[in-house]
């Protein structure tokens, strides 16, 4: 069953949230952009037949998958619970200019996605990171990853606070292929935590227009496919791990 969903009938008739294979929605649904968040926390579990995401042009949306935080009476802080959106293959997101959070994942509520394939994030002004420490973990099939345009955007992948008990000390993201940043004027490294990454697949990696980059990632970052990488100042062949390509080019004065 595929779904074009006014939110307004959703959240009137919460079962439906069950439902939901393909959720896409543009300026023309102005009922939809009329609310804060999409998925509110209580309707989380009902997203088992999520399979696409798709949202253009919002403006007042701040937040797409609501996480429950520490003061919230409904939820019990005691053990740690883990919300799994078995079936969601892709994710698109364009032009939300108040989307401050994707999904929020904390010390207590941690959200995987061990089936997303493609994420593509466009001209989100103030979103300031995709995902946290917490949950790329999960990332096993995460084959693409484009993201432009987003100003406040500082890393790609945030580390949350005390994670650190609960994280190993190597990602690894086994399909992903290709990785693009463009026009991210605040962008610092893809992770600043002091994890060690493996990208076994990646054989495109592009970062242009990012001028504040200093690190890839902070930890080692393990590439044995990548071969070339397309820069502000053009294509380079890589013959050392990216956190030493982009320490090398920023010592020579080139500007990312």
């Amino acid at each position: 069953m595929c779904f074009t969903p006014d939110l307004i009938k959703l959240l009137q008739f919460p079962w439906s949230f069950s439902n939901l294979v393909e959720v896409v929605a543009q300026k023309y649904n102005d009922k939809l952009f009329e609310n804060r968040i999409i998925f509110p926390f209580k309707e989380l579990l009902n997203l088992k037949n999520l399979e696409k995401l798709s949202i253009t042009n919002a403006y007042r949306l701040e937040e797409i998958f609501e996480v429950a935080e520490g003061t919230n009476e409904d939820v019990d802080f005691e053990t740690q619970s883990v919300v799994v959106f078995e079936k969601l293959k892709e994710v698109t997101l364009s032009g939300i200019y108040n989307l401050k959070h994707m999904w929020k994942s904390n010390r207590w509520i941690v959200l995987n996605f061990p089936n997303l394939t493609k994420v593509s994030i466009k001209e989100c002004p103030f979103l300031g990171h995709v995902f946290t420490s917490c949950m790329v973990g999960s990332l096993l099939q995460l084959q693409e990853l484009k993201i432009s345009d987003c100003r406040s955007m500082d890393v790609i992948v945030k580390q949350v606070e005390d994670s650190e008990t609960r994280l190993t000390t190597e990602v690894v993201f086994p399909c992903l292929k290709t990785i693009t940043l463009h026009k991210l004027p605040n962008l610092k490294g893809f992770c600043l935590g002091k994890v060690a990454f493996e990208w076994p697949l990646l054989d495109a990696l592009e970062i242009k227009y990012c001028p504040k980059i200093t690190v890839f990632t902070n930890g080692q970052s393990t590439t044995p496919e990548l071969k070339l990488i397309d820069t502000t100042f053009g294509l380079c062949h890589i013959t050392e791990d990216p956190n030493s390509f982009i320490k090398t080019y920023q010592q020579e004065g080139w500007q990312f």
